[in-house]
């Protein structure tokens, strides 16, 4: 769990990296309401990302978001759709099936429908748009959980050992 003072510190490193933003006091406090259940270093590889990535200034929910992508491994949708045709390319659904929302996403369409389609653009989108409904769902999820930030800060020492 992050102290106000660390969730100062990464206010004035996003401040700092998006110069044309100015947090008002209120926002600061809100800001660390809502990410004090964060670890610490978790948060700021999360804002570090960010930073990296994006344009603007992050709100609270790509930063908790960041975090749990940070932690958890759920494919992007372009990760899952070259799974996906690296799978249809081979015949090896058991590339699938390693992404179990991949796995559903193409039970929506069915793996044969997939395999043998002379016309697999329309099925790839809808696997594509049934995916991206998945995984919004699952991180959501991920986000919502209590007190993530403890959580992911297990699973990262975990993943570390």
């Amino acid at each position: 769990m992050m102290t106000k003072t660390e969730v100062l510190a990464l206010m004035a490193l996003l401040e700092a990296a998006y110069p044309n933003y100015r947090l008002h006091t209120t926002s600061v406090e809100i800001y660390a309401q809502y990410l004090q259940d964060l670890d610490f270093k978790l948060a700021e590889k999360a804002i570090h990302n960010l930073i990296r990535n994006e344009d603007w200034f992050p709100t609270i929910a790509q930063i908790r978001q960041a975090a749990a992508e940070t932690v958890h491994d759920v494919p992007s949708t372009e990760q899952a759709m070259a799974t996906l045709r690296e799978a249809v390319r081979t015949g090896n659904y058991t590339m699938v099936k390693k992404n179990p929302l991949l796995e559903q996403a193409v039970d929506t369409v069915g793996w044969p429908r997939l395999k043998f389609s002379e016309n697999p653009e329309p099925l790839n989108r809808d696997v594509r748009n049934a995916y991206e409904r998945l995984r919004a769902r699952e991180m959501q999820r991920l986000i919502d959980l209590p007190r993530v930030g403890q959580a992911a800060l297990t699973h990262t020492e975990e993943k570390e050992a």
